[in-house]
């Protein structure tokens, strides 16, 4: 079977997310090797949902989004990875909000992500699993970096939600449902 991407080009390991596992690729850009839940339980349901996540976030979230390609192999594409340009910086902390200009790009894509929550029954993915996991780690999210020397907030992962999630298997939509729960409680405090 082909590889979709070059082997010779995956570097030092660079992070550890709730559902990739996360490598340097060449001098700028990152690599994503899916291993979550989600993905195990029901790989083909999965990928449809990254597909359709990364077509969101293009279109609602063009300027705060990385250059990012998906790359789909093996039989009937239910394999991939995810090659997205690396963006200098850090997570965005809950602190960040003193910073007026940070303020306002955040609440702004909050509410692209309401938006998309109204229009396209989906629930945007701004935490990451284990900032939702782990109580101690909601003073930042995990799926939004602020550029270095820009301040430019930049969302690097395109993880939706199903409102409406009849098609998944049982341990996955009550994983959604906790998460969408938790996601909407913490988001409140950072917006206070």
């Amino acid at each position: 079977m082909t590889k979709a991407y070059d082997r010779k080009l995956i570097g030092k390991f660079f992070a550890f997310g709730g559902e990739n596992f996360v490598f340097r690729y060449g001098d700028d850009r990152l690599i994503k090797f899916p291993f979550g839940v989600r993905y195990v339980v029901n790989r083909h349901n999965y990928c449809e949902k990254i597909k359709i996540g990364a077509q969101i976030f293009s279109k609602y979230f063009a300027e705060n989004f990385p250059e990012t390609e998906l790359l789909f192999y093996g039989r009937g594409d239910h394999r991939y990875v995810t090659i997205q340009k690396m963006i200098k910086g850090r997570l965005l902390y809950k602190k960040d909000q003193e910073n007026e200009a940070i303020k306002r790009q955040f609440a702004a894509l909050v509410e692209k992500s309401r938006e998309i929550e109204e229009k396209e029954k989906l629930v945007v993915d701004f935490f990451g699993g284990w900032r939702l996991l782990f109580a101690g780690f909601t003073e930042q999210i995990g799926n939004m970096v602020v550029e270095n020397g820009t301040n430019k907030i930049y969302v690097v992962d395109f993880g939706v939600f199903s409102k409406e999630n009849s098609q998944e298997m049982f341990l996955v939509r009550m994983i959604e449902k906790w998460a969408i729960y938790k996601q909407k409680k913490i988001l409140s405090k950072f917006l206070e």
